[in-house]
């Protein structure tokens, strides 16, 4: 194709904004040149460029879906996030009407292993997968890891002398919050353990040692967090994949840990534990060493720490 002739636009429209995935694909594909929206429930926690009227109960949803046709017409592909309900058939009635429009199903954990995004696959012109054990759960789809928007540069954490451990859950539950905490406490052995709790983020903290757990916030103000963090615990669990905080995490230049699985992430620069080895994990990054009033000088031992991991 000649240089000098531009590439049709193509119009996308994104339904649903989990872990703003939504809009940070929407955000790549407008910089491509396409035409790229995103369509979010009232009161979804991530922001959208289009609202649809309904709390999320499947009548109002139903209804509010087929109100909005004409939006779905509009667009060369409609890209859902979350998969499909039992109970959404509008996607149905819609999908026998625009006939000529793709329509991608795009799963992202919790909606796949439950089930409950499962439902009406035939409807789908291509399924996604965020992480590749939904592999397992469908052959059929196409792993594409979530994607973050990189920084340009990533500031240095401030210095305090002590290591910063930082936990972003979404679900305590489903990230394995309890192991994380219990794990931080049983490194912290005999020492009195501290808590403070403020608005979105809680902390633990040792003279050695802070975890910070922090939900609730902005995304961007968790990327703040982020930041003065030197490790970033991402879900201990045992689906096998890291999320995407992990990738948050490694995009920010931090040592990260998760519990994966190597044969389905071979060669992923992540700190590989379980909940049998988390405490120790923690001491290997920095966490259980007699750390220095420099920040710095705690560096070179997390990175040790991170490098025998990676080999082991």
């Amino acid at each position: 194709m000649s240089p000098h002739v531009r590439r049709p636009r193509t119009k996308i429209l994104h339904i649903n904004n989990i872990a703003n995935v939504a809009r940070t694909l929407a955000a790549a594909q407008t910089a491509l040149g396409h035409d790229a929206k995103v369509l979010v429930r009232w009161g979804s926690e991530w922001p959208g460029d289009l609202q649809l009227p309904t709390r999320g109960d499947p009548v109002t949803w139903n209804i509010a879906i087929l109100r909005r046709w004409r939006a779905l017409a509009d667009a060369d592909v409609v890209h859902i996030h979350g998969g499909i309900w039992r109970s959404q058939i509008a996607y149905g009635v819609l999908r026998r009407i625009l006939r000529d429009t793709v329509f991608v199903v795009h799963l992202h954990g919790t909606d796949a292993r439950t089930g409950r995004g499962l439902h009406h696959m035939n409807w789908a012109n291509v399924v996604l997968v965020s992480t590749p054990d939904l592999a397992r759960l469908v052959p059929s789809a196409r792993y594409i890891p979530n994607p973050v928007a990189f920084q340009e540069r990533t500031q240095p954490p401030t210095v305090s002398g002590v290591a910063i451990f930082g936990h972003f859950p979404t679900h305590r539950e489903l990230k394995g919050t309890a192991i994380i905490e219990k794990a931080f406490r049983t490194l912290a052995g005999s020492t009195n353990v501290a808590v403070s709790r403020g608005q979105g983020i809680e902390k633990l903290m040792t003279d050695q040692a802070e975890l910070w757990i922090v939900e609730g916030v902005m995304h961007d103000r968790a990327l703040e967090l982020m930041q003065q963090c030197d490790v970033v615990v991402d879900s201990i669990t045992q689906h096998g994949a890291h999320g995407i905080v992990s990738i948050e995490g490694m995009a920010s230049g931090k040592v990260v840990v998760c519990s994966y699985d190597p044969p389905l992430l071979p060669g992923v620069p992540v700190v590989r534990a379980s909940e049998d080895d988390l405490a120790a994990v923690f001491r290997e990054t920095g966490g259980g060493r007699t750390l220095t009033s420099s920040r710095e000088s705690t560096r070179p031992q997390m990175r040790n720490g991170f490098g025998c991991r990676r080999r082991g």
